[in-house]
């Protein structure tokens, strides 16, 4: 199961660069998103570096949420996922902010 799931990222590396060329953005965010827990889980056994390796996957996710104004839930659900990966990474402070202003996001809805 494990290598199915994991087996599907050149697939969607491949869509992701599609969907970045044709500027469609909301699709590109979930795939992004798809990528970036595959590559936790391929890759998240090994601790040296953790931090500085992570971090742009899920930092883009809140980058390209961002640009879709009309989709608060969307950009909720990439602070969430940026917050449980800080807290993972043990930067707590960094990871309440982020959880926080998705909170604000989901209640104002």
């Amino acid at each position: 199961m494990r290598d199915g799931f994991l087996g599907m990222l050149p697939d969607l590396e491949a869509e992701a660069t599609r969907l970045r060329a044709a500027d469609r953005l909301p699709e590109l965010a979930d795939v992004l998103r798809r990528i970036g827990i595959r590559v936790a889980v391929r890759e998240g056994d090994r601790p040296h570096q953790f931090q500085e390796r992570f971090t742009p996957y899920f930092d883009e996710g809140v980058t390209l949420a961002r640009r879709l104004p009309d989709d608060p839930a969307r950009l909720a659900r990439a602070l969430i996922d940026r917050s449980m990966f800080l807290v993972a990474a043990r930067s707590f402070e960094p990871a309440h902010t982020d959880f926080a202003e998705a909170v604000a996001l989901l209640h104002d809805r």
